[in-house]
């Protein structure tokens, strides 16, 4: 195995961040990587950014797809043209501290050794705005979010009864360790995708929630363990525009009905009791909300 990384970068109308994000790269005592970017189409001056950094630095590549593919098209393109056996999903309006994909390297080859099979490597992830940003009304399912997290002592679980997913991706945590779910910015072994092919490209759709629920999903019955190593930190900067952006009734359109589709398509027999278990939950919590907060 070459310990080459393919950071794999889909972006779409995120030229104002996108510098933010590849200088955070830059920055990292992992050397080894290669940088591929696919702009999904943009309509600002995503290209005239990225060709400023290529000619800074070969290692970076760029294409464009003449239509909107969507996002996990989009990372099944690059999939297809990385170069490293290890492949690092980023997203535009990440950014990395240093020691990020040195610890990520680090943890998939010790654990690796030792006989693991591992089938992806997340790192902490820190919810964080800019300092001049407009600070977003508190919705529905930020409501729901601080529900699922009470109580939580681990950093990720899976409702038996409902299906929700909820990740407290935390750098407070102290050891590696396994979970269930990992969030879309992991690093993987390239040949998960070789044995098991990419992410489902049509069914999950809007903002793409559950595509990378369903492949993680599909990796665990394989017997391949996700792992969590909270010492690698990413910063997520929440912006209201562009990239999987969604107004606020068409995001929660999409999380129920993805998430709808996500356990009819993964639980099967179980499916006939989690439907109805989460439909109900989202019920009683939107009515909840609405009480309390007086609008949606």
């Amino acid at each position: 195995m070459n310990n080459c990384v393919s950071v794999l970068l889909p972006t779409f109308n995120r030229a104002g961040i996108l510098p933010d994000c590849i200088n955070s790269l830059y920055a990292q005592s992992y050397t080894s990587w290669e940088l591929i970017i696919c702009d999904d189409c943009s309509d600002d001056n995503t290209q005239a950014i990225v060709k400023e950094f290529q000619e800074q630095d070969s290692r970076i590549r760029y294409f464009r797809n003449s239509i909107h593919h969507g996002l996990h098209k989009s990372r099944n393109e690059l999939l297809a043209v990385a170069r490293g056996d290890l492949v690092f999903f980023i997203e535009d309006d990440i950014v990395l501290e240093p020691d990020s994909i040195q610890i990520l390297v680090e943890t998939y080859f010790s654990f690796n050794n030792d006989g693991y099979k591992v089938g992806a490597v997340t790192p902490s992830l820190v919810q964080v705005h800019k300092q001049n940003q407009v600070a977003f009304q508190r919705k529905l399912f930020d409501y729901i979010k601080d529900i699922r997290f009470t109580g939580m002592v681990e950093p990720c679980k899976i409702d038996r009864l409902t299906g929700l997913i909820s990740n407290n991706y935390s750098p407070h945590f102290e050891a590696v360790q396994e979970v269930v779910d990992v969030h879309a910015c992991s690093l993987y072994p390239r040949s998960v995708f070789t044995g098991e092919g990419g992410f489902e490209e049509t069914v999950y759709t809007g903002n793409y929630m559950f595509a990378e629920a369903e492949y993680n999903f599909r990796l665990r019955k394989k017997g391949y363990k996700l792992l969590f190593a909270p010492k690698s930190i990413l910063y997520h900067y929440t912006y209201p525009s562009g990239g999987c952006r969604l107004p606020f009734m068409s995001y929660a359109y999409y999380s129920v009905r993805n998430q709808i589709l996500y356990i009819a398509r993964n639980y099967r027999l179980r499916a006939l009791y989690m439907l109805p278990s989460f439909i109900v939950f989202m019920g009683i919590v939107s009515v909840i909300y609405l009480l309390k907060r007086g609008n949606v």
